[in-house]
Parts: structure tokens; C-alpha cells; sequence
């Protein structure tokens, strides 16, 4: 169906919580495409989102809802929400001459190679990052993408721009570069409530601060903090490390996205990791899902 009459909409179903983000035509032509207006829901909130919609001027219109999800329980709830407030009448006109569509990405839709053991185990939210990241980072020959969730995914992105050896010969004019893998261990959220649910005098921490976080902790709260903070960065410098000494790198900068990167991008930066800076940071999947459908339109 042809969908480039219609509004789109970037939708991020992760584990916690479901990101929003509305591309009008001028930000999808950008090379890089940034959000024009972004919608974050920790809990379906029907009145919320349709409300936003009213705001950004996109009831009224046809919508392209294109997702990323790791959660199908969540993605089919979103797809029940969609169609009953379409068909409420909310909306003046006709809901069937809206004609929205909601197209669920799948990993052929990702213009990457993808150099692991199983391709169709990587979870899409890894190769929206990493589809972005090559985009955002078009001159780094290597980069670590680091996307900071539920779960932490650090992995070794290859821009297409700089492939060279027998890799040419497998990289169309599309594909954006190549997936090497990398590294998952458990996010900030994560971790605090872990250490509380799995100890019996651990307290919870809801909201874990790892810019503030400065080792030794003075109680107990401020040295869970520390080694929250210290667990992350010491994660992602080690994963830099082993890449630097086997590629024999001066430098890897590091490029961050996820609802937990602007809390520990200047803790990184204290550790002396480079960060690189990109329009639109830390929603760098919705981004990624704006240029896979950018792939899909041309194809």
C-alpha cells in the first residue's frame, strides 16, 4: 500500500516502556531524519496518546505506524488501541477513509549485514540502533553502538562507507554497514532491582542517578549507586579495550541512545570515553526506524 500521503510515526516498543515519535515530510528528506515531536508511555494510557496526536495536528490525517517491538504482548495491545480509537468516532472524519496502516519492521527491512552466528536471534531494536548509529557516524571507520534500556547492548558497527577486503562484493548501494555483535548485560533499572528483589536488606532505588554517582558510597543507597554506575561504564571501557587492542585502534568513540543515556553520558565522558554527539539524542532507534522506512519506500 502506498503510505507517502500519510503522517508517520515512529513507534519503539521496548520492555518498560513505548516511545513515540512523529517525522513530518521535512525531517524524513533529512539525510539524518530527527523526530519532529516524540511521545514517551511507560503504561498504555489510551487518552494520552490520542491527545498528542490532536496536538501535532495528525488525528485528522492518515498514519503510517511503523514499530519496532521486543514485547508482543505490548505490540498487539498498541494495534487494539490504534483501531478502537480510529473507530470511536473520536476523529470527525469517516475512520475508514483514514486509512492508517501499522507496519511491524522485521530484520530483512534492516539494510545491514549482519556478521553473528544466528541473524534471526538479533533483536530489532540492536539493528535499529545500529542502522542509525551508521548514518549518524558515516566517516568512523568503527564505532561501539551503546544503547542504555532495560537491558544495556553495546556492539561494533562498521559503516559501509569504510568496509573494504571481500565485504565489498556483499554490500549493496543500500546496505549501511555492517553488524559485528557485541555485548547485552542487564540496564540501570535493571540492576537496582535486582540487588533489592534478590537480597533481603537491599533497599529499592527508583531512581538511580549515575552522573551523581561517586565511589567510595557513603551509605548504602550512594554505594549501590557507585557500583551500578561503575558496572555500566566498566562493561562498555572493557568491551572498547578488547576491540582497540585486537584492531590495533588508536581510538573507537562510542555513540549512545536509549532512555538511560543522558544520565551516563558525562559519567562516560569522566572515564575518558569519547562520545560522539548526533541531532536527536538519546532516541537514536527512532531514527533508525524513520531510515529503514526510507529503505522500504525506494525499494
Amino acid at each position: 500500500m502506498d503510505t507517502s500521503g500519510h503522517a508517520f510515526i515512529a513507534v519503539d516498543i521496548g520492555n518498560t516502556r513505548t516511545k513515540f515519535g512523529f517525522f513530518g515530510p521535512e525531517e524524513l528528506a533529512r539525510p539524518f531524519p530527527t523526530a519532529k515531536a516524540i511521545h514517551y508511555e511507560h503504561e498504555p494510557d489510551h487518552p494520552r496518546l490520542f491527545r498528542w496526536l490532536r496536538q501535532n495536528a495528525i488525528e485528522e490525517k492518515p498514519v503510517c505506524w511503523c514499530v519496532s517491538s521486543v514485547n508482543k504482548t505490548r505490540f498487539r495491545a498498541l494495534k487494539d488501541r490504534i483501531r478502537s480509537h480510529r473507530g470511536t468516532g473520536v476523529s470527525s472524519r469517516d475512520p475508514e477513509s483514514l486509512s492508517d496502516t501499522i507496519q511491524l519492521l522485521d530484520r530483512k527491512d534492516i539494510p545491514l549485514i549482519l556478521e553473528v552466528d544466528e541473524p534471526d536471534a538479533v533483536g530489532m531494536d540492536r539493528l535499529l540502533v545500529a542502522l542509525a548509529a551508521c548514518h549518524a557516524a558515516e566517516t568512523e571507520p568503527l564505532l561501539l553502538a551503546v544503547d542504555l534500556g532495560t537491558a544495556v547492548t553495546v556492539d561494533l558497527i562498521a559503516p559501509s562507507k569504510h568496509v573494504t577486503g571481500q565485504a565489498i562484493g556483499t554490500i549493496g548501494k543500500a546496505t549501511a554497514g555492517i553488524f559485528h555483535g557485541g555485548a547485552i548485560f542487564p540496564g540501570i533499572d535493571t540492576a537496582s532491582r535486582a540487588l533489592h528483589s534478590m537480597t533481603d536488606r537491599l533497599p529499592r532505588i527508583d531512581n538511580v542517578d549515575p552522573s551523581a554517582a561517586r565511589f567510595p558510597g557513603k551509605n548504602t543507597v550512594r554505594a549501590m549507586e557507585a557500583g551500578i554506575a561503575a558496572t555500566i561504564i566498566g562493561a562498555v571501557s572493557h568491551c572498547l579495550s578488547q576491540v582497540k587492542n585486537a584492531e590495533q585502534l588508536d581510538r573507537l568513540p562510542i555513540i549512545l541512545a536509549g532512555g538511560a543515556a543522558p544520565a551516563i553520558r558525562e559519567a562516560m565522558r569522566r572515564a575518558g570515553l569519547e562520545m560522539l554527539d548526533y541531532p536527536g539524542f538519546p532516541d537514536l532507534l527512532l531514527s533508525g526506524i524513520a531510515l529503514a522506512k526510507r529503505v522500504l519506500r525506494s525499494g
